[in-house]
């Protein structure tokens, strides 16, 4: 399960582990409004599937360089997730080439005559710097926005990456936050009635 914290100079951010990696996601505030609307208190956790959902709609990003890849065992040492989280991992965009999470920037360029497109890093960008002809960041995009694109003939027609992109988009959970709140309001209503009776004094 993530973790929802603050960070240093303001706002909060998310720290969960993907795959035996942690990753360190920053929240605008829509996405830590939703967040606290939900229930989640700072230095709590919250399902995996929930911060899965506000990186799809560009509500939690990471920056160059914030992911710390480690290994499994360390990540179970912070009891991040719990079983059943494989289903949320499998949710979060990965690079196409290093599986990275950090700073991914949807790509389009040219190779041998065709219009190629992926999700890369900063460092798996580097490469094609001088032959991108688009690269914008994975929180900007929305199935408007390569509607748009696609129109504009600055993305690949039938790309099975796209294709895949698109459904990650259009992935429904609002269920998971309304079982998620359900749930946190159970823990709330439990906890006021183990609380002990006021003290009468005199």
């Amino acid at each position: 399960m993530p973790l929802f914290e603050p960070k240093f100079g303001g706002g909060f951010c998310a720290k969960a582990t993907i795959k035996g990696v942690v990753v360190t996601f920053h929240l605008t505030p829509t996405g830590q409004k939703r967040l606290s609307d939900a229930g989640v208190q700072p230095d709590k956790k919250f399902p995996l599937a929930l911060l899965a959902d506000l990186a799809r709609q560009g509500h939690a990003w990471t920056p160059p360089s914030i992911a710390d890849k480690t290994d499994i065992a360390f990540a179970q040492q912070f009891d991040l997730n719990l079983a059943g989280d494989e289903a949320a991992e499998r949710m979060f965009t990965a690079c196409t080439d290093c599986a990275s999470y950090d700073d991914l920037h949807l790509v389009a360029w040219q190779s041998a005559k065709r219009s190629r497109v992926a999700i890369l890093c900063a460092g798996c960008r580097v490469a094609l710097a001088e032959r991108c002809a688009l690269s914008v960041p994975l929180p900007l995009v929305s199935l408007e926005s390569l509607s748009q694109l696609e129109a504009q003939g600055k993305l690949p027609a039938q790309s099975q990456l796209l294709l895949a992109l698109r459904r990650s988009l259009a992935n429904d959970l609002s269920a998971e936050w309304e079982r998620f709140r359900q749930s946190e309001n159970q823990r709330q209503r439990a906890l006021r009635l183990e609380l002990p009776g006021e003290l009468k004094l005199g």
